[in-house]
């Protein structure tokens, strides 16, 4: 891992910043528009976790063909999980492996991009490359990070109007006309939204709820000791 930003003016990966949030690692880590529940506290999983990539969606969109057309231009097996490159959880030493796989694909889907051009969202686009990269080196290696895993975990989409049951750890804020979007908040769909009124048990207010309440606020009612 290098020590240092991998995105900076002049370099290689200049304009592409995502990659920073893989090519050092401090600890665990996730997206900033991910909000974390209880749940994930006592969470123990004995096998790999994985998330819900919406980046390869909807099946037998053009990011499926162009994946699997990559893969066999570079020789590297693709297992058929799709969508799998956004979120992972597992032991240390399976996480850090990955992620070296995922830095030496990304470097491959970069050099693939700066040959036949960026694409569009949401089909073969270069602004994903790292989630490109991550369903790649996992399904290179499928016996361990895919066999046996838990899949579409991760990554619970913030629209969602479903209670928090158990397998809700992880809620991914995203862009979407329904209740909860992050680019509705940030135009500032919801200001004047009286926050007690939220259901917090449910997916969509949860996610409102914590995107609305100061830090402070949120440490004293859950009783975060830090």
């Amino acid at each position: 891992m290098v020590a240092e930003p991998m995105a900076v003016p002049g370099s290689r990966w200049d304009g592409y910043k995502f990659i920073n949030s893989i090519g050092c690692l401090s600890g665990p880590h996730t997206d900033a528009d991910v909000f974390l529940t209880s749940n994930l506290i006592n969470f123990r999983p004995s096998v790999v976790v994985q998330g819900r990539g919406n980046y390869a969606h909807p099946e037998g969109s053009e990011v499926w063909t162009k994946m699997a057309e990559f893969c066999t231009a570079n020789g590297v097996r693709h297992g058929g999980v799709f969508g799998c490159g956004s979120s992972l959880m597992g032991k240390s030493e399976l996480v850090l492996d990955l992620l070296r796989r995922q830095l030496f694909w990304s470097e491959k889907l970069l050099d693939h991009f700066k040959e036949y051009g960026p694409g569009t969202w949401p089909g073969w686009f270069s602004g994903v490359i790292t989630m490109y990269a991550a369903e790649i080196a996992a399904n290179e290696n499928y016996d361990t990070y895919l066999r046996h895993a838990y899949h579409r975990i991760l990554d619970m989409e913030s629209m969602l109007p479903y209670p928090i049951d158990s397998l809700v750890m992880h809620i991914q804020a995203v862009p979407t006309d329904e209740h909860f979007s992050k680019s509705r908040y940030r135009q500032g769909a919801y200001q004047g939204t009286d926050l007690r009124t939220l259901d917090r048990t449910k997916i969509n207010h949860c996610a409102h709820w914590i995107a609305a309440t100061p830090l402070e606020q949120i440490k004293r009612e859950v009783g975060y000791p830090f």
